[in-house]
């Protein structure tokens, strides 16, 4: 079974031919550094058996009865393409035969943009928006693979987080960008939708808090779950998860694992150190400080587990 195609979808439908006892052949115009598809599982794919053949680019499928020829171009790799990635040209004098009982092709795909409404820009495939995946069309918003080529689900969720708040936006008569500007997260490009939704509600810092910055002699240190991955010969056997998921005691000794960076959980190491007693317990959604008594000495600061707590001079 001949797959044309370097991607994830690639690598998927040769593992399922593999578990259903084909000998699936994965043929690559580019190199194995170059393929899109993530690298753990075509690792995984070689040990299970399928076999990849680089530098090649089928261009034509010769039926003969129950067996098909592809023929093929030898490739070389160039200069770097809009991708980012080496730009695959053909190899002069190079063609040659491959045979197969059938071809899969699992080649990336154009979007259809026909029915887009007059104003939308496209250019390299995809379509051109600005922030929150505004496109050039009045109204018309834009995101996930048709506007990206990122290609991942995390993506695409993102982009319709941003796509939500800025649409939210524009209905408001609100500038987008700006909004969403007042969202991000650190330096971004993550943005938190609770502030816009309840304005007022949290106060929140948008400093990303750093490993570096944390109080670390208040932690305990824990290991990292470790996945257990099947043997090569049960995992071939049927279409089961390859790596074992988590079970209810291990997934909460995971999250149990988690710092709260930056985030309060009134563990009350500022009201036990400070000694001005000028931390107030339990107002509102977090401990607070009160600056009638608060001499600015730091303490709290310095000993705070989380860097929940920020310390700069007081304006005049």
């Amino acid at each position: 079974m001949a797959i044309v195609g370097g991607g994830n979808t690639a690598v998927d439908v040769a593992r399922a031919l593999i578990r259903l006892g084909k000998s699936p052949t994965v043929l690559y115009r580019r190199s194995r550094e170059e393929m899109p598809a993530f690298e753990e599982e075509v690792a995984e794919a070689c040990e299970e058996g399928v076999e990849f053949k680089f530098l090649v680019n089928p261009v034509r499928v010769q039926d003969e009865g129950q067996t098909r020829r592809l023929q093929c171009l030898r490739m070389r790799l160039a200069e770097k393409d809009e991708s980012g990635r080496r730009k695959p040209v053909p190899v002069p004098d190079s063609q040659f035969l491959i045979e197969a009982d059938d071809v899969i092709v699992a080649a990336g795909e154009e979007i259809e943009a026909s029915f887009l409404p007059r104003g939308v820009r496209k250019r390299d495939g995809i379509v051109l928006t600005h922030t929150g995946g505004r496109t050039a069309a009045d109204g018309v918003f834009a995101g996930g693979d048709l506007a990206s080529r990122e290609r991942t689900v995390a993506h695409a969720i993102g982009s319709g987080k941003k796509a939500a708040l800025a649409i939210d936006a524009y209905l408001r008569k609100e500038d987008p960008e700006k909004v969403l500007q007042s969202l991000l997260v650190g330096d971004g490009p993550s943005v938190s939708i609770l502030p816009h939704f309840h304005p007022g509600e949290r106060i929140r810092n948008p400093h990303v808090v750093t490993l570096e910055e944390m109080n670390l002699d208040y932690f305990e240190k824990a290991k990292r779950v470790e996945e257990i991955k099947y043997l090569l010969p049960e995992r071939t056997k049927g279409f089961f998860e390859v790596t074992s998921s988590l079970t209810e005691r291990t997934a909460l000794e995971e999250a149990g694992r988690c710092f709260n960076c930056g985030t309060c959980n009134e563990c009350e190491t500022c009201y036990t150190f400070c000694p001005d007693a000028s931390i107030l317990k339990g107002i509102k959604l977090s401990h607070q400080v009160d600056y009638d008594f608060c001499k600015g000495c730091g303490i709290c600061f310095v000993e705070c587990p989380r860097r929940a707590i920020s310390l700069r001079e007081e304006e005049k």
